[in-house]
């Protein structure tokens, strides 16, 4: 059964993970909007594509789609299918590296809802 609970666990925190990047798509979507707000918004200019080098994963291999100005583009299933896989990704990796741990995992994080006064579906 814990081992039950311990996957409910890890499939939630991978469906919080893919809407985490779902929100992170448009978030980048909107903070990138046109080739003049690079140097109206310092924040955005870590994202351009022109000064950063992380785009030629994005650009080369993955095969992300980039508007003709150079943005990020809002519209393509493409990107958004890419920053939820980016999202959901990350938990699920280490929901399978705890494995071996699942018990002990499950138990402390039992533990620390149960002091919020929450009994959820996965500590029995």
């Amino acid at each position: 059964m814990q081992s039950m609970s311990y996957l409910l666990v890890v499939a939630v925190l991978t469906v919080f993970g893919a809407i985490g990047g779902l929100i992170a798509h448009f978030i980048r979507a909107s903070l990138d909007r046109g080739a003049d707000s690079a140097y109206e918004n310092p924040y955005v200019a870590i994202a351009r594509p022109e000064t950063a080098l992380s785009h030629y994963f994005e650009k080369s291999i993955i095969g992300a789609e980039w508007m003709d100005n150079g943005c990020w583009d809002p519209d393509s299933y493409r990107n958004m299918a890419y920053m939820m896989l980016m999202g959901a990704i990350g938990p699920f990796v280490l929901g399978l590296m705890g494995w071996p741990n699942r018990y002990a995992l499950l138990a402390k994080g039992c533990a620390a809802v149960v002091q919020f006064g929450l009994k959820p579906l996965f500590c029995s």
